[in-house]
């Protein structure tokens, strides 16, 4: 029950550079009131992202996922609903639909379909590892966590 847990199959951590690169991700949207805000300041930095969208928020709004790939970001799957609280002990079937509803979702958008997922809270079962291997997705954690979702102070959180 750890976020990052590599029991059960790997979680990518870390890429290979040569450069002073960090690899910058952003959960849970795309959102009305933020994503716009978010991207402008990335462009400002000419910084490019991965964004992990989950499928309800894409179905909504599909024209912050256009604005998202136009910018030149990555978007990538983050479950179909966010269950959060209970992702950890879903069965196989709960699995599977959360990563196929979300990943049908992002294939209607435009641009190259996700090959990355994160699983909420980056919790994880036995049964999420064969579900991604049969659709060529890659579980994807952290090494640095703001807990935006824990803390409300923007100083904190950074």
């Amino acid at each position: 029950m750890r976020a990052n847990c590599q029991w059960g199959g790997p979680v990518v951590r870390a890429f290979a550079t040569e450069q002073k690169e960090v690899w910058f991700t952003i959960d849970d949207g795309p959102s009305p009131a933020h994503t716009l805000k978010m991207l402008d300041l990335l462009q400002r930095f000419d910084a490019r992202v991965t964004f992990f969208v989950i499928g309800t928020q894409a179905e909504n709004y599909p024209h912050l996922i256009t604005e998202i790939l136009s910018h030149g970001h990555e978007i990538a799957n983050h479950t179909f609903t966010h269950p959060s609280g209970t992702f950890w002990c879903a069965s196989p079937a709960k699995i599977a639909a959360e990563i196929s509803r979300c990943q049908e979702i992002l294939r209607s958008s435009p641009g190259r379909p996700a090959r990355l997922f994160r699983a909420p809270a980056g919790l994880k079962n036995c049964f999420l590892h064969p579900e991604l291997t049969r659709r060529g997705l890659r579980l994807v954690g952290w090494t640095v966590r703001g807990l935006d979702t824990i803390r409300r102070d923007a100083t904190s959180v950074a």
